[in-house]
């Protein structure tokens, strides 16, 4: 989703992201089709950062739903189709898998989903 601070920044041609191998915002503004955006990007390396960054109004940001859910001092800006990543597991094969192992696998096969 892409976020921007409720009260307004004169900085929106600036998105905060993580680092300059952080791809998340130039693959979602890819998958939004049309005419690419310009825009300036600024590091701070940090996910909780970028939020707090954004709701000070020192930039705008693309950022996972669940991250910004119960943050009031941001808005999702409109006009964007959310774009989705598939969540994938990974974990070395063992010969022998402990109960507790596998009913981590179980809970989050089965449950992970309905927070993502």
């Amino acid at each position: 989703m892409a976020i921007e601070s409720k009260k307004g920044s004169e900085r929106n041609d600036i998105f905060l992201d993580n680092d300059s191998e952080d791809l998340a915002t130039e693959v979602f503004f890819k998958d939004q089709g049309g005419k690419a955006l310009k825009y300036r990007r600024s590091y701070f390396d940090d996910s909780y950062g970028i939020i707090d960054g954004v709701a000070l109004g020192l930039g705008r940001a693309v950022m996972p739903a669940h991250l910004i859910s119960s943050n009031t001092d941001i808005k999702v800006i409109k006009g964007y189709k959310p774009y989705t990543v598939d969540v994938v597991l990974h974990y070395y094969q063992q010969p022998f898998y402990s109960k507790l192992h596998q009913a981590v696998i179980d809970s989050l096969t089965n449950h992970a989903g309905k927070y993502l």
